[in-house]
């Protein structure tokens, strides 16, 4: 009887539980990017509307009817 109690009480199962990693990003990391990115955008779309506005002039200006 005793041998079978023994046979009964298996050692359990340990589970080491490991925190993941944590983010390195914060969220005024991420939302200075993204003002830095809309402000390339804005840069962008600024430049490219006064190279077409300089277009338009000078096209208008060389080629009047």
């Amino acid at each position: 009887m005793e041998n079978q109690l023994e046979l009964a009480q298996e050692p359990g199962i340990v589970v080491k539980l490991i925190e993941p990693p944590s983010d390195p990003t914060g969220l005024a990391e991420v939302l200075l990017g993204v003002v830095r990115l809309t402000g390339v955008w804005v840069l962008i779309a600024i430049l490219l509307g006064g190279a077409l506005a300089y277009a338009l002039f000078w096209y208008r200006s060389h080629h009047e009817s």
